[in-house]
């Protein structure tokens, strides 16, 4: 069976290996001073203090979107383990957990074995706004030292996506594509779907 869908995402950050440039400002020093003196013809203290901060301007990499010829952006949903079959995944194994849709992981796992999505690169298209933001991330390590790592998102777009799975497991992808709609996903686990339709074959 052939399903297509018309699918609205949210908040979908870049990645998929693609990165750019950008100049962003970093605070590298941030302290305040205290400092007392004592008038001695008054004898009153007198208080003084000072806030230094110090910013540098610096080329961060920047996670972002596969780009097409005309700007376009693209997202690698599709493929034998694309971002959209994990998801469907993750949504079969909630599934196992609150109603018992599925029995066990070893029969999620068959199952997502017969069910394809196309095409590999999808089209973002009508995105809504573009923002950069920053996450911060621990290293591992002695020194445990933290870092900001930037990303491209996409506040909203739609896209168009096809899945292939045989008749008879129809009623489980349908619930698993309802249950898609509840969870993150995505990159970095921050987009979230909703279904606005099927599409015509």
């Amino acid at each position: 069976m052939k399903l297509k869908l018309r699918l609205e995402l949210s908040d979908v950050y870049g990645g998929d290996g693609f990165t750019r440039f950008e100049q962003v400002e970093e605070l590298r020093l941030s302290r305040s001073r205290r400092k007392v003196q004592v008038r001695t013809d008054v004898g009153v203290p007198i208080t003084a203090e000072l806030a230094e901060r110090r910013t540098e301007i610096v080329d961060r990499e920047v996670q972002t979107f596969k780009r097409g010829p005309d700007g376009e952006y693209y997202l690698r949903l599709g493929g034998a383990h694309g971002k959209l079959w994990g998801a469907l995944k993750e949504s079969a194994e909630i599934l196992k957990d609150i109603d018992g849709t599925f029995k066990s992981y070893s029969e999620i796992t068959r199952l997502m074995r017969s069910v394809r999505v196309l095409p590999v690169w999808v089209r973002l298209e009508d995105p809504d706004g573009i923002r950069l933001e920053k996450e911060p991330q621990i290293l591992s390590g002695s020194k445990s030292s933290m870092i900001n790592i930037y990303f491209d998102v996409i506040s909203r777009a739609v896209c168009h996506v096809e899945l292939t799975f045989p008749d008879p497991i129809e009623p489980k992808v349908r619930k698993m594509l309802k249950q898609l709609e509840s969870i993150n996903c995505l990159n970095r686990r921050r987009a979230t779907i909703r279904i606005l339709g099927e599409d015509l074959p």
